[in-house]
């Protein structure tokens, strides 16, 4: 037999805040993060691959290339740290790439940064969050086995 007490414990507002405030505070990505998907979502995107290759041939080896290198980036722009050099953002084939840097300021502020591979919806739509070339320059200062990862809140000054 279940105890009134402890249904009303649940059920009250004290006890589901602690959750949506950890759920709602910026957090760093980790490179998983690109496989947490909802499960309609996961359909969507796992059913196109199939469908690509009932229409178009593919050679396998082309196939697994494909996979293996998406799967890399998607860790990559996840992973909540940057590893390319400072030139690659600067460079003009380098500034339509998504970077590690780029996709984790839109899980600060998800109204910026949508891209994962390539920014160039990002720049047709104007959603560039205005900040991302002074955060990466700043997180490229440094050599690569010297950088820490950027703090979310380091742009901010405290009141």
């Amino acid at each position: 037999m279940p105890r009134p007490g402890r249904r009303r414990a649940r059920r009250s507002r004290a006890g589901a805040r602690p959750r949506r405030r950890r759920d709602l505070a910026p957090a760093q990505p980790s490179p998983l993060a690109g496989y947490s998907f909802a499960i309609l979502e996961a359909l969507i995107l796992g059913l196109y691959l199939p469908l690509v290759l009932l229409v178009v041939p593919i050679n396998r080896v082309v196939l697994w290339v494909f996979v293996f290198f998406f799967t890399f980036v998607e860790a990559y722009v996840h992973l909540g740290f940057e590893i390319l050099p400072r030139w690659v953002a600067r460079s003009r084939i380098g500034k339509y790439l998504g970077t590690s840097v780029f996709h984790n300021m839109h899980h600060e502020d998800g109204a910026y940064n949508f891209a994962a591979y390539f920014t160039w919806w990002d720049r047709i739509f104007g959603t560039i969050h205005p900040d991302y070339a002074e955060r990466y320059e700043a997180v490229t200062e440094r050599p690569l086995f010297w950088r820490r990862p950027p703090e979310p809140d380091a742009a901010e000054p405290s009141a």
